[in-house]
């Protein structure tokens, strides 16, 4: 379920100890720590230091020697030491100390100073153009910036002051980067339409190492799951009244690239109810269903995909394969009146008691974010909230929707290049963007790079 989301693991917090008895002293003698930078990543640092006895420790880092943020306590003692300090912005002078801790007693080492490296000359410039103001929405962001001929894409990790922290060059389009559940990094699927066979769902951990699971004909998202595997979308063909077809089934993907079929499309919807079903586009096959998002709710044990060219969302029991019920479309079996459609559309969200999504082109004509209510005894469908910015803007690409307990939303807006957040009365409390032409991928919320 991707409601809300973010990672349970350790946030870089404020530092609190500096006020409370962490002090530079001799009782814990602790060496000078040296600080260098990643070879691969200018805006990740490596630090070691010593002390003379065992300790535990830990780095304190900002800009100034005043501090304020640190890496999380070492869990053994030790006196050799090292930490890895990743959410620094680019090109910036900043100071680090080594604490060290034992018998209760917190001692700071020298200060020492290190000067951040710039980013890579090809990845588009990212600028806050509204002030960021909304805790949930924070304090990092993992999406994609895709070049603007989709020839290439970064993953990255934002702050919400706009600046890359973290990224990683990847030869394909990338539209949909999950952060991985035991927070050591992220996952995403490589994949063109053109090349499908050669689509590799790709695992990359904060340290640059990187690990591919190559499964033909996968694309756009995937989710992974609890016992480490990944539910991700594959076209299938079948030829129809003489028309090359692919529709997509939910399949399971191991690590070792074993697949198991949870669904398919072929065998739970008509396909030649749906308009258009028989248009052969660029990709050389009618492009009946095109799975654009996969979400697992594990509330209520659902898988959820978006049929993006039938302009359908679809439940499916995730223990069984059945399908629990689709909402819009030809296909659609919940009552829904014609000002309240959507499609096509991304991102879907389960919740309960409802769905929420990114609607790219509504009957009105601008894309929009959109919650509905559904009742599965009486099967109708309603909507509970939505946002239209004032612009009318339209991305026909991409595009996602959060929403946190405290009313506020998040979502990026694809094509536009915008990712945006919305306090509780739909007013933009915070706008982070990339030049006109240039793609942002799907966003999530990453509360830290420390996993517990």
């Amino acid at each position: 379920m991707r409601a809300v989301p973010v990672l349970p693991i350790l946030s870089l917090v404020p530092l609190l100890s500096l006020a409370a008895g962490c002090q530079r002293s001799s009782a814990i003698a602790v060496g000078d720590v040296t600080v260098t930078l990643d070879p691969n990543i200018a805006t990740v640092a490596h630090a070691t230091w010593t002390t003379e006895t065992p300790t535990t420790g830990y780095v304190v880092f900002g800009d100034s020697d005043a501090y304020g943020m640190q890496t999380p306590l070492e869990t053994a003692e030790s006196t050799e030491h090292t930490a890895t300090i990743y959410g620094l912005q680019p090109d910036s002078e900043l100071h680090f100390a080594a604490a060290a801790e034992a018998d209760g007693e917190v001692t700071l080492g020298a200060d020492a100073a290190l000067t951040t490296g710039a980013l890579p000359d090809d990845l588009p410039e990212v600028t806050e153009n509204v002030p960021w103001d909304n805790a949930a929405a924070g304090p990092f962001l993992i999406t994609s910036i895709i070049s603007p001929d989709a020839s290439y894409s970064y993953v990255v990790v934002l702050d919400t002051d706009g600046a890359v922290v973290w990224y990683h060059r990847v030869e394909t389009e990338v539209a949909c980067v999950r952060p991985l559940m035991d927070g050591s990094g992220v996952y995403f699927i490589k994949f063109e339409l053109q090349d499908a066979d050669a689509s590799a769902l790709e695992v990359v951990r904060w340290d640059g190492t990187a690990d591919v699971i190559a499964v033909p004909q996968i694309h756009h998202d995937a989710e992974q799951l609890d016992d480490g595997s990944y539910a991700v979308a594959r076209t299938t063909y079948q030829e129809i009244d003489g028309v090359l077809v692919g529709g997509d089934q939910l399949i399971r993907v191991q690590d070792d690239a074993s697949v198991s079929v949870l669904w398919d499309a072929f065998e739970n919807l008509p396909v030649t109810r749906n308009d258009g079903w028989d248009y052969i586009g660029s990709a050389g096959f009618a492009d009946w269903t095109h799975v654009n998002g996969v979400v697992y709710d594990a509330d209520s044990d659902t898988f959820a995909l978006s049929l993006w060219n039938a302009h359908e969302i679809v439940a499916i029991d995730a223990s069984t394969g059945a399908q629990r019920w689709v909402l819009g479309g030809t296909d659609g079996e919940f009552s829904l009146s014609a000002s309240d459609d959507f499609g096509p559309q991304h991102a879907p969200e389960l919740f309960a008691g409802g769905v929420r999504l990114f609607d790219n082109n509504t009957v009105s004509g601008g894309s929009r974010l959109v919650e509905y209510t559904l009742d599965t005894s009486a099967m109708t469908a309603a909507v509970a909230w939505s946002h239209t910015p004032p612009t009318n803007q339209f991305t026909p690409v991409l595009g996602d929707v959060h929403r946190f307990e405290d009313g506020s939303a998040l979502s990026s807006w694809g094509y536009t290049g915008r990712i945006q957040t919305l306090d509780a009365s739909g007013q933009i409390n915070g706008e982070i963007a990339v030049p006109y032409g240039t793609t942002i991928g799907q966003v999530t919320v990453l509360s830290s790079f420390y996993a517990e």
